[in-house]
C-alpha cells in the first residue's frame, strides 16, 4: 500500500506545500514545484487550484524561466482546467509568450482541440491580433485525431478564411496547419488523408499547393483516377496567379499517372509539355533573389521532366543507347546545372547537380521505387529500367557519376567536351567565387566597424 501511495502521490510534501513554494522567492524551489505540479493529476482538491497557481506564475513571475516552465506545465497536465487557463493566457500575454501558450496546448489532444476552438472564436470576433499561424499548426491536428473521416464546413472554415488573409505568413500558416494534420496519418490512412484534403477543397479552398498535395497522395497510392481532375486544373493554369509553375507541375502529375497506368506514349506527351513550360520560365530575363528562385525551381522541373521522358521512353521499348535517350539526358543534365547556377546566385547551394534530377517527388523514378502501384511492371522490370537510365546517364555525365560506368556498351561522353554544359559549370564556379568574395567583403566591413 505504501509503494502504491508513493507512485501515485504528486509529491510527498503535498500540493498545498508545492503551491506555497511556487509562490515563494526561491527560484530553484519554484522550478521543482512546477515540475511536480505538472504531473499532479490525481490531486483530489478543486480542479482549478493547480491551474490557477501555474497561470498566475505564467503571467506575473519576474523570471522568464518560471513563466515558460509554468506554460509548459499547464500543457503537460492537459486537464480541462489547465487547458482553459492556457487559452485564457493567449490574449493576456505578450505576443511572444502567447505563442508559447499555444504551443503548450499542443501537448495533449484536449489542448489541440481547444486551440482550434479558440481559432474559430477569434475569427468570429475578428480578433486581428490572434496568433493565427500557431493556432493553425497546433489546432489542425485535432481535426484528424481519433480516426475521424468526416468534417463539417464550419470546422474547416478557418483554412478558407485565413488563406485570404493579407499577410503572406498567415497564408503560409494555412498550408503548415494542413501539413501538420496530414503528418498524423500513417501509411494505412492515406485514403483518409485524401478525404481530408477533398473536404477542405469542398469548403472553398482551392490553392495550388493543396491541389498538388491531393494529387501526390493519390499517386503515392497508385490511385491515378482520383487525381485526374485536380491535376488537370493545375495543368490548365487555374492557379497561375499564385504559382507560375502550377501548370508545369500539373502536366508532370498527369504524365506520372499515365506512366503508372502503363500508357507510356501519353506519358511522354505530358512530360514534354511539363518540360517546355518549365524551361520557358527558367529562361526569363529577370533579376532579384525571388526571380532567381522561381527560375531555379523551373529549371529543376525542366530537368526532372527530361528524366521522366527518358524513363517513359525506356519503358515503352526505346533502347537506352539511342540518340533520343542520350540527347534527352544531356538536356536533363544541362537543366540541372542551370538550376544549380541559379540557386547559387540567390544564396542557395548544392553538393551535386545530379541530385536535382532525382529530388522532385511524384515522378516515374519515384514510382519505380514502389512497384506495387505500377500496373504493368514487376519489381524486376522496375529495377531493369532504373539500371538502364543510370547507365545511360553515366554515359552523358561520367564526371558526376564516378562510381557508375556505362554498362550497356555505351561510350562515355565527357562533359569537358561539351561546350554548353562546360560553360554552365564555369558559371557555377564564378557565382560561388563571387558569393564568397561578397561574404569576405561583408566580414571585413563588420570588423572595421568594430575597431
Amino acid at each position: 500500500m505504501l509503494v502504491w501511495m508513493l507512485l501515485f502521490s504528486p509529491c510527498l510534501q503535498g500540493v498545498d506545500a508545492l503551491i506555497e513554494d511556487l509562490q515563494g522567492p526561491n527560484v530553484a524551489a519554484q522550478e521543482r514545484s512546477i515540475e511536480a505540479l505538472a504531473s499532479a493529476l490525481d490531486h483530489p482538491g478543486p480542479p482549478g487550484l493547480i491551474a490557477d497557481a501555474l497561470s498566475l506564475q505564467a503571467k506575473e513571475s519576474d523570471e522568464n524561466l518560471i513563466r515558460r516552465a509554468s506554460l509548459k506545465a499547464l500543457g503537460r497536465r492537459g486537464d480541462a482546467a489547465s487547458v482553459e487557463a492556457l487559452s485564457g493566457l493567449i490574449s493576456a500575454l505578450p505576443p511572444s509568450e502567447a505563442l508559447e501558450a499555444v504551443t503548450a496546448l499542443g501537448a495533449t489532444p484536449l489542448g489541440r482541440a481547444r486551440a482550434w476552438e479558440y481559432l474559430l472564436g477569434a475569427l468570429g470576433e475578428r480578433a486581428e491580433r490572434a496568433p493565427f499561424v500557431a493556432l493553425l499548426e497546433v489546432g489542425a491536428v485535432s481535426l484528424v485525431e481519433g480516426g475521424r473521416s468526416t468534417w463539417t464546413q464550419l470546422e474547416l472554415n478557418p483554412f478558407v478564411q485565413l488563406y485570404l488573409h493579407p499577410d503572406p505568413k498567415v497564408r503560409r500558416g494555412v498550408l503548415l496547419g494542413i501539413n501538420s494534420a496530414l503528418e498524423v496519418f500513417d501509411g494505412a490512412a492515406e485514403s483518409r488523408a485524401v478525404a481530408f484534403l477533398e473536404a477542405i477543397e469542398e469548403s472553398g479552398l482551392n490553392s495550388a499547393p493543396l491541389l498538388g498535395a491531393r494529387v501526390e497522395l493519390a499517386l503515392l497510392m497508385g490511385e491515378t483516377s482520383q487525381q485526374e481532375t485536380a491535376a488537370r486544373l493545375l495543368a490548365e493554369g487555374s492557379s497561375l496567379d499564385m504559382d507560375p509553375l502550377s501548370a508545369s507541375r500539373g502536366y508532370g502529375y498527369l504524365g506520372t499517372a499515365r506512366f503508372i497506368d502503363g500508357d507510356y506514349e501519353e506519358a511522354v506527351r505530358h512530360f514534354l509539355d511539363q518540360r517546355d513550360i518549365a524551361a520557358s520560365i527558367s529562361r526569363r530575363p529577370l533579376k532579384g533573389d525571388a526571380n532567381f528562385r522561381l527560375r531555379e525551381q523551373a529549371a529543376r522541373l525542366s530537368a526532372s521532366a527530361e528524366v521522366s521522358t527518358a524513363l517513359a521512353r525506356l519503358a515503352g521499348g526505346t533502347d537506352a543507347g539511342s540518340e533520343i535517350i542520350l540527347t534527352g539526358l544531356r538536356r536533363a543534365h544541362a537543366a540541372a546545372l542551370n538550376a544549380h547556377a541559379l540557386g547559387v546566385r540567390c544564396g542557395m547551394g548544392y553538393s551535386n547537380s545530379l541530385n536535382i534530377l532525382f529530388s522532385v517527388e511524384t515522378t516515374p523514378w519515384d514510382a519505380l521505387g514502389r512497384p506495387s502501384v505500377l500496373h504493368d511492371l514487376t519489381s524486376e522490370g522496375a529495377a531493369r529500367l532504373q539500371r538502364a537510365l543510370l547507365s545511360a546517364l553515366a554515359a552523358v555525365a561520367p564526371e558526376e557519376l564516378p562510381g557508375l560506368s556505362p554498362s550497356l556498351g555505351l561510350k562515355a561522353q565527357l562533359i569537358s567536351k561539351d561546350s554548353g554544359r562546360l560553360a554552365l559549370i564555369e558559371e557555377i564556379v564564378d557565382a560561388k567565387a563571387a558569393r564568397l568574395m561578397r561574404r569576405w567583403e561583408e566580414a571585413v566591413a563588420r570588423a572595421s566597424r568594430r575597431t
